[in-house]
């Protein structure tokens, strides 16, 4: 006869829990994937007055590249000034009615684009689908989103970002590929549920599951694949319900090449820091993780997050300035407590992954020292933020090891 004792039968109660919920995950992914079709565009421009006089009688034309799948014909345009648009063989010709101050800035809507692009294989070649042309006295940003219908209703799965900065620096950035990162948000939902379920059958630790690495993954996943880029979100008005990113910036992305290269690096810092030091201890040993967070959220605020569509001396969101600081938090805790790590190969686990985490901060030192003349002054510019967070924490760190070791002690 066999016997199977109660934490027997809480490990078999949590293995079919978790095989159900990889079955009813899974189901969901691909009820999301399925159901996907092509519908529309919608493309948001920003014309700015760029000269130091008034514009009357301002016009500019919209259309599409040469042989373009997509049809100006059911399309609709809305603006926060008053317009008139007359239809022209690839696009429209819009003629703004009032007078544009220096340095204002309409802003137009053109919706309802009919799109024959598929987004099956969300290839990486993007193009911008509409162009804006007009005189040399206005700059045009364009944000184009690319939706379809979903089996979780109508969603963005795609945009392009087209922009100049006011030093004349122009800036693309492409989001797609994104049933990748919705596969990951399915994944981190599925592995946050089944840790809950072990949390409740006594089977985990709260201190040793990575609630809250998951947590963020998660966040980040689903702001990627059905919210938008971090620029979308602060620019355009129908994501201001999703400005809790001005509250932790590092939610949202530029690009895929930006979510992609920050992901896998934080996961091994965020890792580390919450199941190394095991954080969730306390409130004291929680403050290495929320520590690098607070400073994080602090450095994306140079003028608050909104407005950077047109004022990019600072990147204001993505992952790698939260990475920075928890491998600062990683170094300074190993430093502080080597001996009580339980043994040389955990200290020896926490450098490296603190080193390994650092690599996007090497990067950047390198551009400044050794790329400075040949990189553009957008990407200096956030090299050289990187470098001066990368100080601050620097600092924090050598005054907590003074404070740590401020007077000899007999033992450890």
């Amino acid at each position: 006869m066999i016997f199977i004792n109660e934490k027997m039968m809480r490990k078999v109660t949590a293995l079919v829990i978790f095989l159900g919920i990889i079955v009813f995950s899974g189901y969901s992914y691909q009820y999301y994937a399925s159901g996907i079709k092509n519908t529309d565009i919608v493309s948001d421009l920003w014309i700015t007055n760029a000269s130091d006089w008034t514009i009357s009688n301002a016009s500019f034309s919209i259309g599409t590249t040469h042989n373009s799948p997509l049809n100006f014909g059911s399309a609709k345009i809305t603006s926060n000034t008053s317009v008139a648009a007359s239809p022209t063989s690839q696009g429209y010709l819009v003629r703004v009615l009032n007078e544009i101050e220096p340095n204002q800035t309409v802003f137009v809507r053109v919706s309802n684009l009919s799109n024959q692009w598929s987004l099956e294989s969300e290839v990486w070649d993007f193009t911008q689908p509409i162009h804006a042309a007009g005189s040399r006295d206005l700059q045009f940003n364009v944000v184009s989103r690319f939706f379809a219908d979903t089996s979780f209703g109508r969603l963005s799965v795609a945009s392009t970002d087209r922009f100049t900065t006011p030093s004349g620096v122009p800036i693309a950035n492409t989001r797609s590929l994104t049933s990748s990162y919705a596969s990951l948000a399915f994944l981190a939902t599925l592995l946050l549920s089944f840790g809950l379920i072990l949390k409740g059958l006594g089977l985990v630790d709260l201190r040793s599951y990575p609630f809250i690495t998951l947590s963020i993954i998660l966040a980040n996943s689903w702001a990627y694949a059905f919210v938008g880029t971090g620029f979308e979100v602060s620019a355009i008005p129908d994501l201001a319900p999703f400005g809790y990113g001005k509250l932790v910036p590092f939610t949202y992305h530029a690009s895929y090449t930006h979510i992609t290269g920050n992901m896998p690096i934080f996961f091994l810092a965020s890792f580390a820091c919450e199941t190394l030091i095991k954080v969730k201890q306390s409130f004291r040993t929680l403050l290495w993780y929320l520590l690098p967070i607070v400073g994080t959220t602090l450095a994306s605020y140079r003028e608050g997050f909104t407005g950077y569509l047109f004022s990019l001396s600072w990147i204001s969101f993505g992952l790698s300035f939260l990475i920075e600081l928890l491998a600062f938090s990683i170094w300074t805790y190993a430093i502080a407590f080597w001996r009580h790590l339980g043994s040389n190969r955990m200290n020896a686990l926490l450098i490296l992954s603190g080193s390994l985490s650092m690599l996007p901060l090497y990067n950047h030192l390198t551009q400044v020292l050794l790329y400075r003349p040949f990189i553009t002054p957008y990407n200096l510019a956030i090299s050289i933020g990187h470098l001066n967070l990368a100080m601050i924490g620097l600092a924090g760190s050598l005054l907590y090891l003074a404070y740590h070791y401020r007077k000899p002690r007999l033992t450890d």
